[in-house]
């Protein structure tokens, strides 16, 4: 197979490239996808555009009011290892430790992982529980986009053929905030998600009541799915394990997992196993949320005691 290569060293270098081929051309970031289709005949670009040269495009940076910005050439390892995204995003950390294996994660980036539009993606359902925007850039303009509706279907996305996905900002989340996401697989991280759960709760710090959810499913439809019908029982409740099964159950009933006959599992068993990870992901989310609280109460208390 031949295809034209290039390696721009700048966002408008690489702009005018993808202006000129559009849908003809390939955006190459960590390249753990794309080289595999391509050596497969799955894709047959007439060209390559490898923006790994371009620095604007790398890192990890704390904004105002302590939201962050993500560039989309940023590794999973680097998200995985990040001391900034420990205190408030882990759980974006978590979904990143979780795919493939640590050589794969030392290259895959947080763009391809996004960019790729495999509904089994670790790291989107965290990144649209935090309520993430992708920031995209064409000839135009930037234009921002909720991660919610960034994707269209299995390996589609609304990116336009002269668009490139620059970076993500993210809100910090609100205090008394605690996340999970869990991946369920036979075999561990090495093999793509049958499920997958990101789970997001923030709680009132005067009665200690849930004040926002966010539920996310992976690998169980066309698309990332968030459950707006689960997270809506949970809000003014407080921690009860009957609670999180009644929003598993409300999950399991609108997972959309593809009717037909897959490999890897039923669309009856990956509804069974929503049940059951959703439920896992509701308690850890508000557990950690919880040790919040009581840090913040310890922390209140100290400080009366040495006033």
């Amino acid at each position: 197979m031949k295809f034209e290569y290039w390696e721009p060293d700048s966002i408008p270098a690489a702009m005018a490239l993808l202006e000129r081929y559009r849908e003809r051309a390939k955006i190459l970031a960590g390249g753990t996808d794309l080289v595999v289709q391509m050596r497969r005949g799955i894709m047959r670009p007439d060209g390559v555009i490898h923006i790994g040269r371009i620095p604007e495009l790398k890192g990890i940076l704390p904004k105002v009011e302590g939201g962050i910005r993500i560039g989309t050439l940023t590794t999973m390892r680097e998200i995985e290892k990040s001391e900034i995204l420990q205190s408030g995003f882990d759980i974006l950390c978590q979904g990143a430790a979780q795919v493939s294996c640590p050589q794969i994660r030392n290259v895959a980036t947080l763009g391809g992982n996004t960019c790729n539009g495999v509904p089994s993606a670790d790291t989107v359902p965290a990144l649209m529980a935090l309520g993430a925007e992708a920031i995209l850039m064409s000839p135009a303009g930037e234009r921002s986009v909720p991660l919610e509706k960034f994707h269209n279907g299995p390996g589609r996305t609304i990116l336009k053929g002269d668009e490139m996905l620059l970076r993500f900002k993210i809100p910090a989340p609100p205090p008394f905030t605690g996340g999970c996401y869990l991946k369920y697989t036979p075999r561990g991280t090495f093999e793509l998600a049958i499920v997958g759960v990101a789970a997001l709760i923030t709680l009132n710090p005067r009665d200690g009541l849930c004040e926002n959810a966010r539920l996310i499913l992976g690998a169980c439809g066309p698309t990332p799915l968030r459950v707006k019908n689960a997270e809506s029982i949970l809000l003014g409740k407080r921690r009860d394990k009957s609670l999180f099964a009644r929003a598993a159950e409300i999950a399991a009933g609108e997972a959309k997992p593809n009717p037909g006959v897959s490999v890897r599992a039923s669309a009856p068993y990956r509804r069974e196993m929503v049940r059951v990870w959703s439920r896992y992901a509701l308690e850890k989310a508000w557990q950690k949320a919880e040790a919040g609280l009581d840090l913040s109460s310890k922390f209140e208390v100290n400080k009366a005691g040495n006033a």
